[in-house]
């Protein structure tokens, strides 16, 4: 009994360091492609601060910060997912591709949402 417990945490433990290690990577992926973006959309020649799009002519605005915010976290919250569906949880595959993905998404798009608030 014992053996079967030690085993589940060594197993359990692992999982958990995978997790970790795919969501610091994910974070890397983020600011990489922030990065990115901001040099193939030229923001040395435009401010990150200046607006991309006025919302609805109201005096808020959507900048262009926003938009690379946008862009990185979908590439990111893409190569969290594959990546956990692939190596952290390799043997759990209830669900095609896409049927877990949008569950996925919609969890990271509503901390995403707090965060463009924050910003």
């Amino acid at each position: 009994m014992a053996d079967l417990s030690v085993a589940r945490f060594a197993s359990n433990f692992g999982q958990f360091l995978k997790f970790g290690l795919v969501g610091g990577s994910g974070t890397a992926v983020n600011l990489f492609v922030y990065f990115l973006a901001q040099k193939l959309f030229g923001a040395a020649d435009i401010f990150a601060e200046d607006p991309f799009m006025n919302l609805f002519g109201s005096a808020f605005h959507i900048r262009w910060y926003h938009v690379f915010a946008t862009i990185s976290f979908l590439v990111a919250n893409t190569w969290n997912y594959q990546l956990n569906r692939s190596w952290t949880f390799r043997g759990v595959h209830g669900r095609s591709w896409l049927r877990g993905f949008f569950p996925f998404l919609a969890t990271g798009a509503l901390a995403f949402a707090v965060s463009l608030t924050c910003m």
